[in-house]
């Protein structure tokens, strides 16, 4: 389920289907705005594609989403603001759909550039940095907490943040409808917060961000085994 049958669909997709996924995150980073929905038709009928079939596929494969007239998410990035800001050097900031996908941009790029986000708790600034493939970060103590769960990240992208230490991670995950039970480190210096996660979300996390390299390859999810983003678009973005 889950994370599984998305990487089994995303696998399967056609060469003109990866085609127009590659121009869908292109456009995310060479355009003033999110791509619309009529772009994305004309994308698809230059690629022999049907539209609304493209579409389609990209909603069950969990890779892009539209709503209205635009293109709302397609991963790493989103078409409206969210709590993770990046501004790749060689590119015009972006939205991101969650802290690890802040940092997938940069990784998919392969550029240096900033994150700009907070602790969802304390609206703590937390800024984090590649800089000639190092990760920089401030705070020092700063954590990523990751979860996975059966169903589309849809459900937990707002839950994948940022948090000024592991304290803070913990007590946040902690709280009532965070998914896990109080543990020893759930300390009281930052206020906990509330998400509202389905039962069958299972952490991770928190990771420190000296584990980065450790934690994000180029096209692997190391620590839970989950690609942050699908092989066709690591090894065709260049």
């Amino acid at each position: 389920m889950g994370f599984t049958n998305d990487c089994e669909k995303q696998a399967q997709l056609s060469a003109p289907m990866q085609a127009l996924h590659r121009a869908v995150l292109r456009a995310f980073l060479g355009e003033d705005a999110p791509p619309t929905v009529l772009w994305l038709n004309r994308e698809a009928e230059r690629l022999s594609l049907d539209p609304d079939e493209a579409i389609g596929g990209f909603a069950d494969a969990n890779l892009v989403r539209v709503a209205g007239d635009s293109v709302v998410v397609a991963y790493p990035f989103s078409g409206l603001p969210t709590a993770h800001r990046v501004h790749p050097r060689s590119h015009r900031p972006v939205w991101a759909m969650c802290a690890i996908d802040a940092l997938g941009v940069l990784l998919m790029t392969a550029d240096d550039g900033i994150v700009v986000s907070s602790d969802p708790d304390t609206a703590a600034p937390i800024r984090v940095e590649r800089r000639d493939g190092r990760w920089l970060w401030e705070p020092e103590e700063t954590v990523v907490v990751i979860g996975a769960c059966e169903s589309a990240a849809e459900g937990l992208c707002s839950q994948i943040n940022f948090h000024t230490d592991a304290n803070c991670a913990e007590a946040h995950l902690s709280a009532p409808g965070g998914g896990r039970r109080p543990g020893p480190r759930s300390a009281h210096r930052c206020r906990a917060g509330r998400p509202n996660l389905r039962p069958s979300a299972q952490w991770i996390g928190p990771v420190h961000l000296s584990r980065a390299d450790g934690v994000l390859g180029t096209d692997r999810f190391a620590a839970g085994g989950f690609p942050v983003l699908p092989p066709h678009v690591m090894a065709g973005w260049a």
